[in-house]
């Protein structure tokens, strides 16, 4: 029911509940079977794994041939003949990824792989690579979707797994970049000096404009606030006050009535 143990090298154990109709032979009958159930890994690698293989030619990196999983315990349900392994999270040299999926006694398989790979080991496989595979493949992809990978730390990937657990069949779909690529000259990512002066000359130049109350405190204390507190005193000294009239006129006009 697990033909991927021949694969594994290492120590790990399992432990399941199984529920099986017996045929003539006492031997289970593998279609009506149901189990659940999990496998723990304590120090393992799988090698040689034609899948992880097919994966790793897919991105032209090596990390994939032999993938060390260690201290995992991933949990599988059997049902209708077909073993599931429930979605897991892991590690492994900088890659997180998710893993889960199923394959029938028959070994036909459909697994899926959604991996957040960093550019940068990307990078050093594409050297003298194929146009079609690893970073080649999905800038192009990235391409037709508009996405900048080269902005990105991480470029996030599924891989679909079909076929059989010897003659696999995968394909690779890019979901995105994730992160920002860090600078190749860090001092482009600090505000110049000159450009923070020049924002505070605007600053201030801009709250001698506003009205005192709204210019904060120090206001009218000196330079531009000192001739704005000079020129409203020149306002009020040349305010000439109420308007006295002459009695001299008011007795014309009382006389002329």
């Amino acid at each position: 029911m697990a033909p991927i143990g021949k694969y594994i090298e290492g120590k790990f154990s399992s432990t399941m509940i199984m529920d099986s109709e017996l045929g003539p032979d006492m031997m289970p009958v593998w279609s009506t079977m149901s189990a659940n159930g999990f496998l723990q890994t304590i120090n393992s690698v799988i090698k040689g794994f034609p899948a992880l293989q097919a994966v790793g030619d897919k991105l032209n990196i090596s990390e994939f041939d032999n993938l060390a999983i260690s201290n995992t315990k991933n949990w599988f349900e059997v049902k209708d003949g077909a073993l599931e392994l429930k979605d897991f999270d892991y590690a492994y040299k900088g890659i997180d990824m998710k893993i889960g999926g199923m394959h029938k006694i028959n070994q036909d398989m459909a697994y899926h792989i959604l991996a957040k790979i960093p550019r940068k080991m990307l990078e050093k496989g594409a050297v003298g690579a194929a146009a079609g595979s690893g970073l080649n493949a999905l800038s192009q992809e990235a391409g037709k979707l508009g996405i900048n990978l080269a902005q990105s730390e991480f470029v996030n990937v599924q891989f679909n797994i079909t076929g059989s657990i010897t003659n696999p069949q995968v394909t690779m779909k890019l979901l995105g970049g994730d992160g920002r690529a860090p600078s190749p000259n860090p001092s482009r990512n600090k505000p110049s000096k000159n450009l923070n002066n020049k924002r505070q000359g605007s600053d201030r130049s801009q709250a001698t404009d506003r009205h005192p109350e709204e210019a904060g405190p120090g206001y009218g204390e000196s330079g531009d606030q000192g001739n704005h507190a000079g020129s409203q005193g020149q306002s009020q000294g040349s305010d000439p006050g109420p308007i006295e009239e002459d009695p001299g006129a008011d007795q014309e006009r009382i006389g002329g009535f």
